[in-house]
């Protein structure tokens, strides 16, 4: 509750009912007040939320001990490798999500995920393995009967994911999940932990959860129409 009263909200606006559609006849985005409702943008620690789970960037090994998943391994306690060895002794694949305990964190439960390493010349595949990051990771949610989830910039800087093609995999993929099972979602939090990455999904946000006829306007020239 703490985390969610102090994120900012992609429904900051009311625009008129009219634009409250279900979902796209076409590709193309639409105003949905259901949707948008359940996005937020929060900039600080992830280990700090206490929702449902929370998602956690690593490797196919489960030993990555960098950035965001060495803080989770040390806030979390031994116990999340015993578990690692015991649940999943061959690891994650690069595109999947793991569910484990989250042990001394404040969350529920944790969510690993394995995101790719970009290479132009396969960049459909490292695309497709992004998207079943996110994909995976809310299907985990689900599954367990989970309705809060927080997500870092599942890309980091060691893959050269680029970071503006990452946040549009990122935002496409949680707004066609939630077209389909909003339902059972009670939020998504997007975290950022860098100005740079707040700037970014600031800017992209309106894109994929637009609030008004302005933002669903500049959705619809800057998208493309079979997204």
């Amino acid at each position: 509750k703490n985390a969610l009263a102090s994120s900012s909200s992609s429904s900051s606006s009311s625009p008129s009912s009219k634009h409250n559609t279900k979902g796209p006849a076409t590709g193309r985005m639409t105003i949905n007040h259901r949707i948008n409702r359940k996005i937020c943008l929060w900039s600080g620690d992830l280990c700090r939320l206490s929702l449902d789970a929370v998602v956690n960037t690593t490797n196919e090994r489960l030993d990555d001990t960098a950035g965001t998943s060495g803080r989770i391994f040390a806030a979390s306690g031994p116990e999340l490798r015993t578990e690692f060895t015991a649940s999943f002794p061959e690891g994650c694949r690069t595109g999947s999500s793991i569910i484990t305990g989250s042990y001394q964190l404040p969350c529920h439960r944790l969510i690993h995920t394995v995101g790719p390493r970009w290479n132009i010349k396969y960049k459909t595949a490292a695309e497709n393995a992004l998207h079943g990051c996110y994909r995976s990771s809310m299907q985990c949610l689900l599954e367990h009967g989970l309705a809060t989830i927080a997500f870092p910039c599942v890309y980091t800087p060691r893959k050269k994911y680029p970071r503006k093609e990452a946040i549009h995999t990122c935002l496409r993929t949680v707004r066609r999940f939630l077209e389909n099972f909003g339902d059972r979602i009670a939020c998504v939090v997007f975290v950022v932990e860098t100005e740079e990455d707040r700037l970014s999904y600031v800017e992209h946000l309106p894109l994929y959860f637009p609030r008004m006829a302005e933002e669903l306007a500049r959705s619809h020239h800057v998208l493309p129409s079979n997204l």
